[in-house]
C-alpha cells in the first residue's frame, strides 16, 4: 500500500529585490550566503511604461517566537500601460513617504482607495501612523461580514 504524503506549507524567501530609483523600477535577484554571484538586473520598468500605482496596507499573519500574530505590510500594485500588473509587498512601511514623493515627482498616478496619503499627513511619526492603521484596519473576514450585513 502506497502512503500518501500531504503537501507542507513552505515559506519561500524573496526571489528578487525591487528598488525604485530615479530612472526606473529595478528587479534584482536575491543572493544567498552560498551564492554570491554578481547581481544582475532581471527586469527594469521605466516610469513612462507605468499607467498607475495602487497602494494599500494589508494585514499579514506572522509568527514571532512561536506566537501567532499579524503585522502590517505595504502592498503595491504596478499597473503598466500594456495592461500588465505587478504585485509587490513590503514588510517595512517606513519606505512609504519616500516612495510617494518619488511617484509624485515622476507624475505617476497613485491609486489610494484607503486614503493612506492623507492619513499619513495627519500623523507626526511613522510609529503613530502604524498604530493608527493597526487599530483601524479590518481583517478580510470582518469586511466580508460587513458586506453580508448591509
Amino acid at each position: 500500500m502506497k502512503q500518501s504524503t500531504l503537501p507542507t506549507r513552505v515559506r519561500f524567501h524573496p526571489i528578487c529585490y525591487t528598488s525604485f530609483n530615479d530612472l526606473a523600477v529595478i528587479f534584482t535577484p536575491c543572493t544567498t550566503f552560498f551564492n554570491r554571484k554578481k547581481k544582475h538586473i532581471l527586469k527594469s520598468i521605466r516610469y513612462r511604461e507605468i499607467a498607475s500605482i495602487e497602494i494599500s496596507i494589508v494585514r499579514v499573519p506572522t509568527i514571532y517566537l512561536y506566537l501567532l500574530g499579524t503585522s502590517l505590510h505595504l502592498q503595491i500594485v504596478v499597473h503598466l500601460k500594456n495592461k500588465e500588473k505587478i504585485s509587490l509587498e513590503n514588510e517595512d512601511i517606513s519606505c512609504l513617504p519616500a516612495l510617494l514623493n518619488l511617484l509624485k515627482r515622476k507624475k505617476i498616478p497613485i491609486v489610494d482607495y484607503m486614503d493612506i496619503q492623507s492619513i499619513l499627513l495627519t500623523h507626526e511619526t511613522l510609529e503613530s501612523f502604524y498604530t493608527h492603521m493597526d487599530s483601524n484596519l479590518t481583517s478580510p473576514k470582518e469586511d466580508q461580514g460587513k458586506e453580508l450585513r448591509n
